[in-house]
């Protein structure tokens, strides 16, 4: 019963997230332009690939290494 009640409930943090992104690409299609920092956050976003080797945080690391931080 516990569970039922977590799937109902929206999580905050993705439903933010979600509307950053649609925030960042309404923006681009009213011809406005993006800062670095925008554009940097609407590839993280997008999926954007890392090159190959290349981890955004500690906790890819820790993962790949198979030790915990």
């Amino acid at each position: 019963m516990i569970e039922e009640v977590k799937k109902k409930k929206p999580n905050v943090l993705e439903l933010a997230k979600k509307k950053r992104h649609i925030h960042l690409l309404q923006k681009i299609q009213q011809g406005q332009t993006l800062s670095a920092s925008e554009l940097r956050e609407l590839q993280k976003l997008e999926g954007a690939e890392l090159p190959v080797g290349v981890v955004e945080t500690q906790g890819e690391i820790a993962k790949a290494f198979k030790v915990s931080i």
